[in-house]
């Protein structure tokens, strides 16, 4: 069995000899050339070889270079972008905790003035109670969550009625919730408080 190389130089030599009938005609036809002509064979073949490495080899990169000197003032313009918004975030990180606003105790007042003059706010023995007849579902919550972040109370139990033939379309929903005061400040809320939805 014949080697790899002894595989190549057979099909080489093949090939030779499948062209050889059309290689004669041009040869013969070169031989005939006088020197000078032969010269200008020679630079012609030199000019169009060398602009098919112009035109499939020079020119791709010099637009891509172009395409990539065009793009350079945005990406350097992203980069700084980048590099000033993580200054910020590592000196958002580095920051104290104290710089935060603290939160305080409620009171009656306070809450009634977050939730409006339609809910009833009542001090009951561990927290408030609070009555709204009718609100939205999205302002209930709203309002909650900013009760919640604010003061030092925690939501402890809701109840959620659907008002039906309410004439406001955000009145939706009747609410009964209380919320407890926390065992201390910044401490964990506990287990997330029962929300029950009426009919």
């Amino acid at each position: 069995m014949a080697t790899l190389p002894a595989r190549v130089d057979q099909a080489t030599n093949r090939a030779v000899l499948a062209l050889q009938p059309l290689m004669n005609p041009l040869q013969a036809q070169w031989n005939t050339l006088a020197p000078g002509a032969r010269r200008l064979v020679v630079i012609g073949a030199i000019l169009l070889a060398s602009g098919f490495v112009v035109a499939f080899g020079w020119l791709p990169a010099a637009r891509a270079r172009e395409a990539l000197n065009l793009r350079l003032p945005q990406l350097e313009a992203q980069l700084a972008t980048m590099r000033i918004q993580a200054e910020e975030v590592s000196a958002l990180a580095k920051a104290p905790l104290t710089s935060i606003v603290p939160r305080t105790a409620a009171d009656v007042a306070a809450l009634q003035s977050i939730f409006g003059r339609d809910a009833q706010v009542n001090a009951v023995a561990d927290g408030f109670r609070i009555v709204m007849p009718a609100t939205g579902y999205a302002n209930w919550w709203d309002k909650t969550g900013e009760a919640l972040n604010r003061y030092t109370l925690v939501l402890r139990a809701a109840s959620l009625a659907r008002v039906d033939g309410a004439v406001n379309v955000g009145a939706a929903v009747a609410v009964d919730m209380r919320l407890g005061v926390e065992a201390r400040v910044g401490g964990s809320t506990g287990n997330p408080a029962p929300v029950r939805q009426g009919q």
